[in-house]
C-alpha cells in the first residue's frame, strides 16, 4: 500500500514537471510576460513540492524515523537516515 502511495506521488511529481516544461519550454519569451503561464508553473511547483514532502512522510512513518515538526524536518530526517544525499537534504 505504501509503495502504491509512493508511486502515485512520483507520478504527480512527473506530471507537474511536464506541465511546467510545457508552459516554459514551448515559448520562454511568452512565459516571461504571460501571468497565466507563470501561475500554472508556480502551482505545479507547489504541487510537486507537496508530493515530495508527502513521500518523505510516508518513508519516515514506514521506517519509524521520528516525528517531523516541519517540512524541513522531513528532509532532515531522511538525510540523517541516509535515504537522501546530504546535498539534496540541505537544498530541500
Amino acid at each position: 500500500m505504501a509503495d502504491d502511495l509512493l508511486a502515485e506521488k512520483a507520478v504527480v511529481i512527473q506530471r507537474c514537471l511536464e506541465r511546467i516544461r510545457e508552459k516554459y519550454d514551448n515559448d520562454p519569451a511568452a512565459f516571461l510576460v504571460d501571468q497565466d503561464r507563470q501561475d500554472i508553473a508556480v502551482l505545479n511547483i507547489l504541487r510537486a513540492c507537496q508530493a515530495c514532502i508527502d513521500m518523505g512522510q510516508i518513508l519516515i512513518r514506514r521506517r519509524h524515523l521520528g516525528l517531523p515538526k516541519s517540512s524541513r524536518d522531513v528532509f532532515r530526517l531522511l538525510q540523517q537516515a541516509g535515504i537522501i544525499e546530504p546535498d539534496l537534504g540541505a537544498n530541500l
